[in-house]
C-alpha cells in the first residue's frame, strides 16, 4: 500500500473516531447550557415545575414569595441542614472534611449536602444514588451561587422541597400540617417541618422528636446565621 493510501486511511479512522466523540459531546453539553440557562433565568422566573413534581400523584405546591414566609423557617432549615449557608459558596468543605474523617474512623458516611445543592437536586433529578447525577449536580452548583442571592436560593428551596408524601413546599406543608400561611410558622413548628426533610415521604411533623429538638436548640445557638437568607437577624 502506498504512503498516500496510508494516510487516506488514517484520516478516515480519525474521522470515524471524531464523529461520535462529537455527537456524544453534544448530547452532554446542550442540555448542560440548557441548565445553565436556567438557572440565571431563575433570577427573573419561578420554577414551573420539578421532576419530582411531575412523578408525584396528586402533588400539591403553592409559590410564596420569601417575604410571606416566617423567618422560624429559614432558620430551622439553615439550623437543620447548612448551618454554614449564608458563608460558603455551594459547598460546605468543612463539613465534608468532617464526614470523611468519620468515615474513615468506622462511622457510617453521613452527607454533607448543603442547601445549594440540594436545590439544584430537586430542580433538575429524581432522587438517585446515581454518580452521574451527583457529578453534574457538583457542577451545577457554583452556576446557581453565581446567578442567585442567597435569599432568592433559599426562596427557591423552601417552594420546591418535599415536606410530604405529596405535599411540596412550606406553603402547602404549613397549610396541610397545621392550617396555618407559612408566615404564621412558630420556632417549634418549623423545627418539626425541618425535621421531616431527611424522609419527607416517611416522618410526620406533628409531635416533637429527638431530631426536632436538636434543631429548634440549634436554631437558637447560630444566632445571625440566616440572616443573609431572611432569617431572624
Amino acid at each position: 500500500m502506498s504512503i498516500g493510501n496510508d494516510v487516506i486511511v488514517q484520516r478516515t479512522n480519525m474521522t470515524n473516531w471524531r464523529r461520535p466523540a462529537l455527537v456524544i459531546m453534544l448530547v452532554l453539553l446542550i442540555p448542560y447550557g440548557l441548565a445553565v440557562t436556567y438557572l440565571a433565568l431563575l433570577r427573573f422566573v419561578d420554577p414551573p415545575t420539578t421532576p419530582l413534581w411531575l412523578a408525584t400523584k396528586n402533588a400539591s405546591q403553592e409559590w410564596v414569595d420569601l417575604q410571606a414566609i416566617s423567618p422560624n423557617m429559614v432558620q430551622a432549615v439553615v439550623a437543620s441542614e447548612d448551618n454554614n449557608f449564608c458563608h460558603h459558596v455551594g459547598f460546605d468543605f468543612q463539613q465534608l472534611g468532617e464526614a470523611i474523617e468519620d468515615w474513615q474512623d468506622g462511622e457510617r458516611l453521613r452527607g454533607a449536602s448543603t442547601i445549594s445543592m440540594q436545590t439544584v437536586k430537586n430542580l433538575f433529578f429524581l432522587p438517585s444514588r446515581s454518580m452521574f447525577r451527583k457529578a453534574a449536580e457538583y457542577t451545577l452548583v457554583p452556576w446557581l451561587e453565581l446567578f442567585q442571592r442567597k435569599s432568592r436560593i433559599m426562596e427557591i428551596y423552601l417552594n420546591i422541597i418535599q415536606f410530604g408524601p405529596s405535599h411540596f413546599g412550606v406553603a402547602a406543608a404549613a397549610q396541610h400540617y397545621y392550617g396555618i400561611k407559612p408566615i404564621a410558622l412558630t420556632a417549634d413548628q418549623a423545627a418539626r417541618l425541618a425535621a421531616v426533610l431527611p424522609a419527607p415521604s416517611l416522618r410526620k411533623p406533628f409531635a416533637q422528636n429527638q431530631r426536632s429538638k436538636r434543631i429548634t436548640k440549634n436554631m437558637n445557638n447560630i444566632g445571625n446565621w440566616a440572616a443573609c437568607a431572611g432569617g431572624w437577624p
